[in-house]
């Protein structure tokens, strides 16, 4: 009796064992190439497309880790022979599993949304709140979390604090997985931004003699404080003319000048200000730009 029961036992502590071990194997081979990574990649399957066909489109694609992983759990899942041609919007956070069910469903449904020029982090996650695509609270303290964006190395001089990813959520129009959360958006949006603002960019900045963080807020004060397109060029004008012998917004390790050293006030630079000192840019800031850029022969800069 005892040896059956202890033989039994051992049965199942086998079982228990490969339930444990199977269960661990599916999710290492479901696993995700990115899981932060929420950029939509069109995918296209052709008409009688086998297993192995797709998943060497998705590999060239960039958004599956291994073939062999997809195929054996294509598989596992029985997905082999049910899959349907099309173009597929498919992300790198996706898991293999996910990625199938989108292949034989026939049809993705993608969340799409539109950051404007001249928004901040704040009108962003209202503007996204506001379409359901994430809880405002969340996506705040996700653009907070400086640490989950290391891997970008443009972010490595931005400004510090809450304000981190200030002037660096690219405006344009994006698609995302439908369970795309937070901080995968975010990064969709900054891998938008380390797209488009290439190499050439950073050696024309070296050239002017700014870093590239000083031209994000350059670009990002002028988007702001300009109220038609007309008042561009003489924003530009009035900052590029007072910087050399003014202190605008220049943050050296991590503090702003002392006090005495002459400024150049704007309102939007609220954003990059301790809050300490934000009454005295919210007192005097605005008036004092409008009337250097409507002086035409102006170029003293404000002083005190």
């Amino acid at each position: 009796m005892k040896k059956a029961i202890k033989k039994a036992m051992v049965i199942l502590a086998i079982i228990f064992a490969l339930i444990i071990g199977s269960s661990v194997l599916l999710s290492t081979l479901n696993k995700p190439l990115d899981r932060s990574n929420a950029t939509l990649i069109d995918v296209t399957v052709e008409e009688g497309a086998t297993t192995d066909d797709i998943a060497n489109a998705l590999k060239d694609a960039g958004v599956i880790r291994s073939t062999t992983r997809y195929k054996i759990c294509s598989k596992i899942w029985h997905y082999d022979s049910n899959y349907k041609a099309g173009v597929y919007s498919i992300s790198p956070s996706m898991t293999c599993s996910d990625i199938a069910k989108v292949i034989v469903s026939g049809k993705e449904t993608t969340n799409s949304f539109t950051v404007p020029e001249g928004s901040t982090i704040e009108t962003v996650a209202e503007t996204l709140a506001k379409d359901g695509l994430v809880d405002k609270k969340k996506f705040l303290e996700a653009a907070q979390n400086s640490d989950a964006y290391s891997d970008f190395g443009f972010l490595k001089d931005a400004q510090k604090g809450k304000n981190h990813l200030e002037g660096y959520l690219f405006p344009s129009t994006y698609q995302v997985a439908p369970k795309a959360d937070e901080e995968q958006i975010i990064t969709t949006m900054l891998n938008q931004f380390d797209t488009v603002f290439t190499d050439e960019y950073r050696a024309r900045a070296k050239k002017l003699g700014y870093t590239e963080n000083q031209i994000i807020i350059i670009a990002s004060i002028i988007e702001k404080e300009a109220q038609v397109d007309e008042d561009r060029p003489k924003i530009a004008s009035v900052i590029y003319k007072c910087a050399p012998r003014c202190s605008i917004f220049w943050v050296k390790r991590n503090r702003f000048c002392p006090w005495r050293t002459r400024r150049l006030i704007l309102r939007t630079t609220l954003i990059f200000t301790p809050a300490c000192r934000r009454d005295r840019f919210v007192l005097r800031g605005r008036h004092l730009l409008r009337r250097l850029y409507t002086r035409q022969k102006q170029t003293t800069c404000i002083s005190w």
